[in-house]
């Protein structure tokens, strides 16, 4: 992942922050929190492994009938950043003049 970001910054991407995905017994968890500290990086949250459909080498959207709640996990993650930015652009334009016509 970290080589991932560096190549991102490189390229003059925007990176908004570090998800650690399929937390759990499976692959550990913890590198997540650290990692967004070691790049001055926001750490938004967690995604669990599901243990339903783990084993069966399957797409999630195939494995799992309760597709929905992986996208409320998703968003869950997702949601409180994109609030922070969506304000922050808010606050950038309300100090710009506006464009004449």
């Amino acid at each position: 992942a970290k080589r991932s970001i560096n190549m991102i910054r490189k390229m003059n991407v925007e990176v908004l922050g570090i998800v650690e995905n399929y937390t759990g017994d499976v692959f550990g968890s913890g590198a997540g929190p650290g990692l967004a500290e070691e790049l001055d990086l926001p750490f938004l949250g967690f995604i669990a492994l599901r243990t339903d459909y783990r084993d069966n080498s399957r797409p999630t959207v195939l494995a799992s009938a309760d597709v929905e709640a992986e996208y409320d996990a998703i968003w869950a993650v997702a949601e409180p950043r994109l609030a922070e930015l969506e304000a922050a652009a808010e606050e950038s334009a309300e100090g710009k003049p506006e464009a004449a016509p």
